[in-house]
């Protein structure tokens, strides 16, 4: 009896023990420097890094079933997915789908990212990048032209990106640092910060969080922002500033103005609001929130 409960237990920690391994890869295909590259690892942390070589080397541990890694590339497209044992909507660790990879591509290629409970790390891209998981955090370094960055319960990070950028997060902060001649941001239960140089166009919104911006404005600018239950602080530069301004509170409400003598206009409904204009007022400033307070800086 006990050689059998002993033959059992070793049984499963065997089964236990190969559904856990992981498989070693390191595989190196020849690409265009200026692709597409397609990425969908379903579950665990992937670092994408930008190099000169015409190719795209994948290094690091996938669990053992084969079957459910594809690296391939077909004319100016490469892919590379794992998908797990169950298919596209496994779950962190169910099926031992945690994946641990180093991607190596040519910095100008473009991206395309989809993943369910993948975290990403992309360094020294020169392309444009469109990425979207669950469960997840984004962490992208340099990228040119169009950024689209999407997370669900997870943060987005960007640094030294530079075009049109579009960040969004569900239950995450959204942080960038760049030259964004637009910047699109949206929260919900998380804060944005963001230092973008000199825009043209921002459209930012959250629920649950604040927004705190640095920018300086181009000729002709539009600056939109609006909060319900956040604040907004926005840092202009040291360019001159020639905008209209025209911001609303809610009841309860508070405007911080340090760039003019200008104050805010208490209503019946205890809201308030402001507008006034610098310079030639060529750019418009709209800034909104519900439940909050709003500050005026250089």
């Amino acid at each position: 009896m006990k050689n059998t409960i002993k033959l059992t237990l070793l049984t499963l920690i065997l089964s236990v023990s190969l559904a856990a391994h992981a498989d070693k890869i390191d595989r190196t295909i020849d690409v265009e420097t200026n692709g597409r590259i397609d990425i969908e690892i379903m579950d665990g942390k992937i670092v994408v890094e930008g190099w000169d070589k015409p190719q795209v080397r994948v290094v690091g541990d996938v669990p053992i079933n084969g079957n459910n890694f594809k690296f391939e590339t077909r004319g100016s497209d490469t892919k590379i997915e794992h998908t797990g044992e169950h298919g596209f909507w496994n779950k962190r660790g169910g099926g031992g789908s945690y994946a641990n990879l180093t991607v190596y591509a040519p910095r100008n290629s473009s991206f395309r990212i989809d993943s369910t409970s993948a975290d990403y790390v992309l360094r020294d891209i020169n392309g444009q990048v469109r990425a979207d998981t669950m469960s997840g955090d984004i962490s992208l370094e340099g990228g040119v032209g169009s950024i689209d960055l999407e997370s669900v319960s997870g943060n987005v990070t960007v640094a030294g990106s530079s075009g049109r950028l579009n960040l969004s997060s569900v239950s995450g902060s959204i942080r960038a640092d760049g030259d964004a001649e637009q910047f699109d941001a949206q929260t919900v239960s998380g804060d944005i910060n963001a230092h973008i140089g000199t825009s043209n166009r921002i459209n930012l919104a959250s629920v649950s969080g604040d927004i705190n911006l640095r920018v300086n404005l181009s000729e002709r600018a539009r600056l939109d922002a609006d909060t319900v239950s956040g604040d907004i602080e926005i840092e202009f530069g040291s360019a001159p500033i020639n905008a209209s301004f025209e911001i609303e509170t809610g009841p309860g409400g508070d405007v911080t103005n340090l760039l003019s003598d200008h104050k805010a206009k208490q209503n019946f409904s205890f809201s308030g609001s402001m507008r006034f204009k610098l310079g030639d007022g060529d750019s418009t400033v709209n800034l909104e929130t519900m439940s909050g307070t709003i500050k005026l800086d250089r």
